[in-house]
């Protein structure tokens, strides 16, 4: 879906609409620091310019949402193909939320 991305979240119910967000680059993919920084603003200015829609949908249906966004390539993506796959993975995320009954904290 969001290759070099790879995506995972959480949905639980909560009072008051609340998004938390993890960006990571591994050591793994990404041997330098200077990289993986670089990835990591990347994601974070795409993330923050593409995410108002998501934020209205868990202001309008409240829960806590966790998502975690990691780099799974060793090629440092650019700044378009990081914005092009956010807007994916951020449209997907909600279209999944809609389908998807929020589960109970316990």
């Amino acid at each position: 879906m969001a290759y070099p991305f790879s995506v995972r979240y959480m949905s639980l119910a909560a009072e008051a609409g609340n998004i938390s967000v993890l960006l990571t680059s591994p050591k793994r993919y990404q041997k330098h620091s200077v990289c993986r920084n670089r990835v990591k603003r990347l994601l974070r200015e795409s993330y923050r310019l593409n995410s108002r829609s998501l934020k209205e949908f868990v202001k309008n249906n409240p829960q806590r949402l966790v998502i975690s966004v990691s780099l799974v390539s060793k090629q440092l993506p650019t700044y378009s193909l990081t914005e092009h796959k956010m807007k994916e993975i951020l449209s997907a995320l909600e279209e999944r939320l809609n389908e998807k009954p929020v589960e109970k904290n316990s």
